[in-house]
């Protein structure tokens, strides 16, 4: 994935891990937390962004990697098979997050820390 990530694209990754920590443990459906937030997601290739997203996730070591994701046509709009489970690393990183001010996460945010 290149390397050069958008503010909206860093945004709403940070929202589904901090929504998946709020969940706690176990295999949670993306298209729950994406129906109360569809402003987080381009009009077009949502489910290419949601894979995108998940699999940046994942490379993270924030959540866990799931192998259907490879499966799911991303040419359709259809996001309800993308599940994910967050890791211990992923609570830790929201824990972090959430401690720390919100112009410390701003800033953070804009060097592509977050």
């Amino acid at each position: 994935m290149d390397n050069l990530v958008n503010v909206q694209d860093e945004i709403r990754r940070i929202k589904v891990l901090s929504w998946l920590a709020n969940q706690g443990r176990g295999k949670y459906h993306i298209r729950d937390f994406a129906t109360k937030n569809w402003d987080l997601w381009p009009k077009l290739g949502i489910s290419l962004k949601t894979q995108q997203d998940l699999e940046y996730l994942a490379a993270q070591g924030w959540i866990e990697a799931d192998p259907i994701w490879r499966e799911i046509d991303t040419r359709s709009t259809d996001i309800s098979r993308y599940q994910a489970t967050i890791t211990e690393a992923g609570l830790s990183e929201v824990q972090d997050i959430r401690s720390r001010t919100k112009p410390a996460r701003a800033a953070a945010c804009r060097k592509g820390v977050l």
